[in-house]
């Protein structure tokens, strides 16, 4: 069976993908995708890696896959003879590993059409607010699953999803602008942003298409245990956005305070 495979120019990558390697495009970023138009019957994916993984066919979800990817996912077969739509979009922020795609493969006599335009985009840096941290779980007592993570939940995904547009979320629990929740040495958010795979410090992303805005939600873990150093926050605060202005001068930027409420505050 033909094989489209991840440098194929047919194909339309949400977000920030890694496509350093032709052979295999990695999704760590939680929103991140891909996408195919293609005429036919049937179709499947080939993937590895880890995470959770939506499968939408015509708009509609097919599948829901991971943590574990499977090898060969079959996607649909016995399809009207037709155009269809394929996406594939990763839930799971990167703690939750890296889904690596490599390829989808058609019926015999389908062929992949033209992507079509890719739709505008809005920046998120941000933790666990923005990642989804446990949306779906019954309850806090519940510690952290991937499959209790939903970006498209978040409060970024659901405002990109009214708005009409497409997000890059470069967020990961526990992080924040100057100090982690562990409060360890491991990188903030400031040095993670702009790699394709946080988790492989040599994935730097080459000229990305320009966001509408970024959208700044950080904090939260800085001042966890105790108050930062607020002039020293307030200077990295100003520097993290002067190093966005710098990818893409001029974007505006916002920055929002996420707080951590729950049901009982409301009681």
């Amino acid at each position: 069976m033909p094989l489209v495979a991840p440098s194929d120019p047919a194909l339309r990558h949400r977000g920030w993908c890694d496509r350093r390697a032709p052979s295999s495009t990695g999704l760590a970023w939680a929103g991140t995708g891909v996408s195919l138009r293609f005429r036919g019957t049937g179709i499947a994916v080939e993937l590895a890696g880890a995470g959770m993984l939506e499968v939408f066919l015509d708009g509609s979800i097919r599948h829901l896959v991971g943590p574990a990817m499977p090898s060969r996912l079959s996607i649909a077969s016995d399809l009207p003879d037709s155009e269809h739509v394929v996406e594939i979009r990763k839930r799971t922020e990167p703690v939750a590993g890296t889904v690596r795609f490599r390829g989808f493969e058609l019926h015999e006599g389908a062929m992949a059409l033209p992507p079509g335009e890719p739709a505008p985009y809005l920046l998120f840096l941000g933790d666990s607010i923005t990642c989804g941290y446990g949306n779906l779980a019954p309850g806090p007592e519940h510690g952290f699953q991937p499959e209790t993570e939903d970006v498209f939940r978040s409060f970024a995904g659901v405002a990109c999803d009214r708005l009409g547009v497409d997000f890059q979320a470069c967020a990961w629990s526990g992080k924040g602008l100057q100090r982690n929740f562990d409060r360890d040495e491991s990188p903030t958010i400031p040095d993670l942003w702009r790699l394709a795979d946080p988790n492989d410090p040599e994935s730097v992303l080459q000229a990305p298409e320009r966001p509408l805005a970024c959208i700044i939600n950080l904090g939260s873990n800085d001042v966890f245990h105790d108050d930062p150093d607020w002039p020293s926050f307030e200077r990295d605060m100003v520097a993290l956005g002067d190093s966005v202005r710098e990818l893409f001068p001029g974007l505006p930027l916002v920055l929002v305070d996420g707080p951590l409420l729950s049901d009982a505050k409301f009681a």
